[in-house]
């Protein structure tokens, strides 16, 4: 794996990690998983592109879509890393 890749994955892993919603919902309702943008630019930008993140330039926060969740998840499998409900989620 090119060093390039490696923060490509590691960045949708954090993303996926450190999301929040910050709605009165089910927790484990995908289209609300936010996560702050304060990771590289340019690989935002690509996971964005991959449409594995969605987000606005004004925004402080991005989206996780579906296909970003689910490609996070396969990453942590591959890695051996447990997935999680972050404290004080619904």
């Amino acid at each position: 794996m090119t060093a390039e890749q490696a923060l490509h994955d590691l960045t949708l892993i954090l993303i996926y990690l450190t999301r929040f919603t910050d709605k009165k919902t089910d927790f484990w309702k995908i289209q609300d998983f936010q996560a702050w943008k304060n990771y590289n630019w340019n690989t935002l930008d690509e996971l964005d592109e991959e449409g594995l993140v969605s987000s606005n330039h004004r925004s402080k926060s991005l989206w996780l879509t579906e296909d970003g969740v689910k490609r996070a998840k396969e990453i942590m499998k591959e890695l051996g890393i447990e997935d999680w409900k972050p404290e004080g989620a619904k």
